[in-house]
């Protein structure tokens, strides 16, 4: 076959560093020297002085392909990357209340006071399990959330007991988590958890001062010396938790003192960190100028943290950083795991959310706005839900073609989040690329991330191996 009876996929491309990172609409990519990039635009023309190395780079990353032998491995791309092999919703989270003992400034169920919902639990179990095993999706976790959810231990232990009760017909991949403060923990609760088989995760936020300063209890006590004892009891019977970190302005140039507190505190050795947003009480004008963040504050807090994580590595200290593997995974894996970074959104599609008095929503972020009820487990149907007008605007909103995104070099690897959108804007429609802050956070990161890949492949594949190995474990 000639070079010329190849032709080119579309294609976007962005300088990064000295060199050019380049991704076709298919998701594929790579990386070329300025030479190697106006070889590829002039394509067919000079193909006489094509160079064959680079010719076989392009080829083997689908920017060249032939009509006849690259159709099939095109559309499994394309299945994979557009997530077109959507299976039903498989994350269902469950909030269970909205009640807590914390007042975390950041919590974004509490810019509005709800009453408690006086309900028929038995009921609220039996139709929300009704719901969740209509997906036809063979994998199933079912995560709780609050408020504090161990304020309903007794709730979520028969509602754990009656999933597995009905499962036994069902035949469903089920799993089960929960999102706990950990303040209420003790050896009995613990043991009642690891009867019922639910995995946990908590919040700390690095050091005591920080993270008294975040969550603080409702007399605005500190709960960190009862996080740390709670977690000491986690590992005292070999739980395998995980540990988020949210990012507020107190948490900046503290990167080393938090990634050693929350690497030595975790059993999960891949750190999450989050940046502090703008929902809930932190929308408060004086919560967020003391704590909010910029995009290009997080991002250095984040581009520090994974440098040091970085010169851990290179010691043979198994660590890594939720963000950083989902990049990688995206590049070089395909993976779509993340609900966030998925077109279509994962939203609806992949993760649904309910509240504690039946109401249901796109996702777990969306309970603090009411407007975006899909549904309800009294009355509607998994039919109804999915065919709601809010669910089938929040997928349509999702979908990154004829957006902005358009011209993004990351298109293929990245998502948009119309709950978000909806909360700032009361659009779900994402217009404009400079009200989208975390398309901007986005592409800080994966600028960082392509220009390391080029510069330190080295420190890059030992990333990977690393994130592997941790993941693995974790199973």
């Amino acid at each position: 076959m000639t070079i010329n009876s190849y032709f080119k996929l579309p294609y976007l491309y962005k300088k990064i560093g000295k060199d050019y990172f380049l991704s076709s609409y298919v998701g594929s990519w790579i990386i070329l020297t300025e030479e190697e990039l106006n070889l590829f635009k002039s394509y067919p023309l000079f193909s006489n002085i094509f160079p064959k190395e680079l010719l076989e780079r392009l080829k083997n990353t689908l920017f060249l392909v032939s009509e006849d032998n690259k159709k099939e491995e095109l559309s499994q791309i394309i299945q994979q990357k557009y997530f077109m092999d959507i299976q039903g919703p498989s994350l269902f989270m469950i909030g269970v209340t909205r009640q807590c003992n914390l007042s975390c400034l950041y919590c974004h169920l509490s810019s509005k006071k709800i009453k408690k919902v006086k309900r028929d639990k038995n009921e609220l179990i039996d139709k929300t399990l009704e719901f969740i095993f209509s997906t036809p999706s063979g994998a199933v976790t079912i995560e709780f959330q609050g408020g504090e959810p161990l304020l309903e231990i007794d709730f979520i232990e028969e509602f754990t007991k009656r999933a597995k009760e009905k499962n036994k017909q069902c035949k469903k991949n089920i799993r089960f988590s929960l999102t706990s403060n950990l303040t209420l923990l003790n050896e009995k609760i613990l043991n009642r958890l690891i009867k019922a088989e639910i995995c946990m995760s908590t919040t700390l936020d690095g050091d005591k001062i920080t993270h008294n300063l975040n969550r603080p209890f409702n007399k605005k006590l500190g709960s960190y010396d009862a996080v740390i004892n709670h977690i000491e009891l986690l590992k005292k019977h070999n739980m395998n938790f995980g540990i988020l970190s949210i990012i507020t302005k107190k948490s900046l140039n503290k990167e080393k003192e938090i990634i050693d507190q929350i690497f030595t505190m975790s059993s999960n050795k891949i750190l999450s960190f989050n940046k502090i947003q703008k929902l809930g009480r932190a929308s408060k004008e004086k919560n967020w100028k003391d704590y909010g963040l910029t995009n290009e504050e997080f991002f250095n807090f984040w581009k520090n943290s994974i440098e040091y994580i970085f010169s851990l590595q290179k010691n043979d200290v198994l660590i890594s950083e939720r963000s950083l593997g989902l990049v990688l995974d995206k590049l070089f894996n395909d993976s779509a795991d993340f609900v966030n970074w998925r077109n279509p959104g994962g939203n609806v599609i992949s993760a649904i959310g309910f509240d504690d008095d039946g109401y249901i929503y796109p996702s777990d972020e969306s309970r603090e706005i009411l407007d975006l009820r899909i549904g309800n487990v009294y009355k509607d149907s998994y039919e109804d839900v999915l065919g709601h007008k809010i669910s089938k605007e929040m997928i349509k909103a999702s979908i990154l073609e004829g957006q902005f995104c358009n011209y993004c070099v990351y298109k293929s690897f990245c998502g948009l989040c119309p709950d978000i959108a909806y909360k700032n804007t009361k659009e779900f429609m994402t217009r404009h690329y400079e009200s989208y802050s975390r398309c901007k956070l986005n592409e800080m990161i994966f600028d960082y991330v392509i220009q390391k890949i080029n510069e330190d492949p080295e420190t890059i594949a030992k990333a990977m191996y690393t994130h592997k190995i941790l993941q693995k474990n974790r199973g």
